[in-house]
């Protein structure tokens, strides 16, 4: 459990919609940043920052860093 205040680091597969993908070792699933910020809302954490990174020939990855709530 993360401590009020606490911080919070997701990274994930950026995409338009919420969909799975064929990984090397399991499923992923791409999430569009916005979904993935109401959820983490929903659970108890402020986003503080959005990153997204695309590069040509690569996938799509961003990162949500996120702090606990009081």
């Amino acid at each position: 459990m993360t401590r009020p205040g606490g911080g919070l680091l997701v990274g994930f597969f950026v995409g338009t919609s919420l969909e799975p993908f064929d990984h090397a070792v399991t499923r992923a699933w791409r999430w569009p940043a916005g979904e993935l910020a109401r959820r983490v809302d929903a659970v108890g954490f402020d986003v503080i920052e959005t990153h997204a990174r695309e590069a040509r020939g690569e996938r799509a990855v961003g990162a949500l860093r996120c702090e606990r709530r009081a």
